[in-house]
């Protein structure tokens, strides 16, 4: 290197390793936008040929994504506060006294002033300080979430842009390359959380319904899920996000429970097939159909689906929960510079 461009280099690694040091603490964040890009573009797409706007249909494809999200979590949060009320008020022993607590709680807390409520605090410094972690980490997440989204919409809007730039500034000898390493790897991306997510919603609706079969036409009056059949299937597509273990953590629990609570009922020896074969019907129609019908989408055209796998366990390993994000793209990247490096030597 010529001593006339050393001063430039050093700019340069210093100015990388602070956008570095500054990005590495909302790493998660960054990932969680890139994912949430890749899930909304399809939509952003189909919105961009009807309104020929990139700023409206970017703002409309994450709001339809975002939306389904908000209505789900209200739903699961009004079944357990309404089953934690029931339990609170109706099984525990002591069942009068907590009515009389939680009676007593809320016509205090309709009486309670602003300066009273400063006073509670100032004299319990524990409630105090409980009260201002669980608002900070509330305001943490809910940033977080904003962040997200907003690199998500910008990815939306001005992605293309950005890919453009990068190429035509870092990549000036090598601009074909470096455009089939881009494709090749959008394609990757595009192919591993689409069906990621498409496995979920999958698993999510199918799970649903046979849990809704099963209660109703299988399973005995004692083993009823009732309202849970639903929160049961969406349980399924949220566990077969998780690598290795997947729906496990949902019909394994599912069937001790059934086994449980068909011996405390007196019904074992009666109801023992009906567990059975509904433990098969949920082994086929909601663990290995669905799974067996997006493995391909998971791992790409390209991608060897065991490495992907095994990204999804070393990963969280190593980086931690961003690690689900941070270890697939990590192997698919390196997939992609070993198919493009014997034409950049030879570049």
């Amino acid at each position: 290197m010529e001593k006339k461009k050393i001063p430039y280099a050093v700019i340069v690694l210093v100015s990388f390793g602070l956008l570095f040091y500054m990005i590495f603490p909302f790493l998660d964040v960054v990932l969680l936008g890139i994912f949430l890009y890749y899930i909304a573009r399809p939509i952003y797409r189909s919105f961009a040929r009807i309104t020929k706007s990139e700023t409206i249909s970017a703002a409309v494809s994450l709001l339809f994504l975002v939306l389904p999200l908000i209505l789900l979590f209200a739903y699961l949060a009004s079944i357990a506060s309404i089953e934690l009320k029931s339990t609170l008020l109706s099984e525990l022993p002591t069942s009068d006294a907590v009515r009389d607590m939680l009676t007593q709680l809320s016509e205090f807390s309709e009486t309670l002033s602003y300066e009273e409520f400063i006073s509670l605090v100032r004299e319990h410094e524990n409630l105090g300080r409980a009260i201002m972690n669980v608002f900070f980490e509330s305001i943490t997440v809910l940033f977080k979430i904003f962040l997200a989204l907003t690199i998500a919409y910008y990815l939306l809007k001005d992605g293309q842009k950005l890919r453009s730039w990068i190429t035509n500034s870092f990549f000036k000898e090598s601009t074909k390359i470096a455009e089939k390493f881009f494709n090749n790897l959008d394609s990757n991306f595009h192919h591993l959380f689409i069906g990621n997510i498409l496995a979920a919603v999958i698993t999510a609706i199918v799970g649903s319904i046979v849990f809704l079969i099963l209660d109703h036409y299988l399973l005995p009056p004692e083993l009823s899920l009732g309202k849970y059949a639903i929160v049961l299937g969406i349980l399924c597509g949220v566990a077969n996000l998780i690598p290795g273990i997947g729906m496990k953590l949902v019909w394994v629990p599912l069937s001790i429970y059934f086994m449980f609570q068909a011996y405390t009922s007196g019904i074992l020896f009666d109801a023992w097939w009906n567990i059975l074969l509904s433990v098969f019907i949920i082994v086929i129609f909601v663990d290995w159909i669905p799974d067996l019908l997006v493995r391909p989408y998971i791992s790409g055209r390209d991608t060897h689906t065991g490495l992907i796998l095994f990204s999804y366990v070393f990963g969280p390993w190593v980086f931690g929960f961003a690690g689900l994000l941070l270890g697939p793209m990590i192997v698919v990247i390196a997939i992609n510079i070993f198919k493009i490096l014997p034409e950049v030597l030879k570049d």
